[in-house]
């Protein structure tokens, strides 16, 4: 049995792990988490069974005899396995970790439990016993990686459609990295796309986004520009037209990552007194060529002190997402924080586009 298995191998393996007795869905990302529960029950309960083999329990009334019971019983209609789901159930295993324990150590067949949780701990001894008897599928945040890999698999199994890695790349580069932003996006494309056609990047940017990846583009602009009222003013025309501020997070936090790598490799070229030049320093940050010039752009205008700090803020601006700050409302106040940051200059010259390859001329 393998250790761990990511959301993403599950979904695209050709022969992915069986579920166990014991199986726990971990990570932040719901919607992940929701593709993997799909694909558990259509390996588990043929479709004819799902309904009355199916057995969901609250996690905040459950109790292990209700557990134990829902497994032990057949269905009265359905002939495949039974399976029992506890979604959310953090503090379900914090209650019964020692019944799992046992239970995990039994290898049973016949009942098939499923758990999703926010939070799971590698140094327990249920980790480790599940390691040796269970499946645990890990649904946090993809690799850019898997991301790709994912978004071809897709597109091949919905509709003939290859998508190739640098049209795969240029889609995230868009959407972000949030995996059910990015399934609408596909869904999309495959309504308008041909059977058999492969679109290539440029047609990707063409068609994925439309108004709101435009406006996002203006909200960030005016932004690296120091022009904090004309960000926020785009942001607002986003939010009236229905995107949630952890969407608009999603789909600038990606640029501006790689903005500061981007800083990163250019700073430690210039303390090695190696020669490199901006554009280069994206691309090897994991800009795709065909966005190069653009990155570049404003990475000129954001200026490097605000370019270096872009990663701590935008990993502030995303606990905080992920934390008490995951309502819209709150969610909106840390979106215009994060916003202001890099508006504010400082000591930052934007009046004129620094010359490279120089990087005292960067910012």
């Amino acid at each position: 049995m393998a250790k761990v298995i990511s959301a993403i191998s599950y979904l695209i393996g050709k022969r992915p792990p069986s579920p166990q007795a014991v199986n726990v869905l971990f990570g932040n990302d719901s919607y992940l988490k929701q593709l993997v529960l799909t694909r558990v029950r259509e390996v588990i309960l043929p479709e004819e069974d799902a309904e009355f083999s199916m057995t969901r329990i609250d996690a905040a009334e459950a109790t292990w005899c209700d557990v134990a019971d829902a497994l032990a019983t057949g269905s009265l209609f359905g002939t495949s396995r039974r399976l029992v789901l506890i979604e959310d159930a953090d503090s379900f295993v914090s209650e019964f970790r020692s019944n799992l324990e046992e239970h995990a150590k039994t290898n049973a067949t016949d009942g098939v439990l499923v758990l999703t949780a926010k939070v799971w701990t590698k140094t327990t001894r249920l980790y480790k016993q599940l390691e040796k008897t269970g499946l645990q599928i890990d649904c946090g945040q993809p690799k850019p990686a898997e991301l790709v890999k994912w978004l071809q698999h897709r597109a091949q199994d919905r509709k003939e459609i290859k998508l190739t890695a640098d049209s795969a790349r240029a889609m995230i580069e868009i959407v972000g990295s949030e995996v059910g932003l990015l399934y609408q996006e596909l869904e999309k494309l495959l309504l308008t796309a041909e059977s058999n056609s492969s679109p290539t990047p440029v047609e990707i940017q063409k068609r994925i986004g439309g108004w709101r990846t435009e406006k996002v583009w203006d909200m960030l602009d005016a932004a690296c520009d120091g022009k904090a009222a004309e960000a926020m003013k785009q942001l607002e025309r986003l939010i009236y037209a229905g995107e949630h501020p952890i969407a608009i997070l999603g789909q600038i936090a990606v640029p501006l990552r790689r903005f500061a790598v981007a800083t990163t490799i250019y700073r430690t070229a210039e303390r090695e007194r190696r020669r490199i030049s901006l554009g280069a320093a994206l691309e090897q940050a994991g800009v795709h060529r065909f966005y190069v010039a653009d990155a570049e752009r404003r990475l000129k205008r954001l200026g490097r002190v605000r370019a270096a700090a872009l990663s701590r803020w935008l990993l502030e601006a995303d606990m905080a997402m992920k934390g008490a700050s995951s309502q819209a409302d709150r969610a909106r106040i840390v979106l215009e924080k994060l916003l202001t940051r890099i508006s504010v200059t400082r000591q930052v010259r934007l009046d004129s586009l620094p010359v490279m390859p120089q990087m005292s001329r960067f910012g």
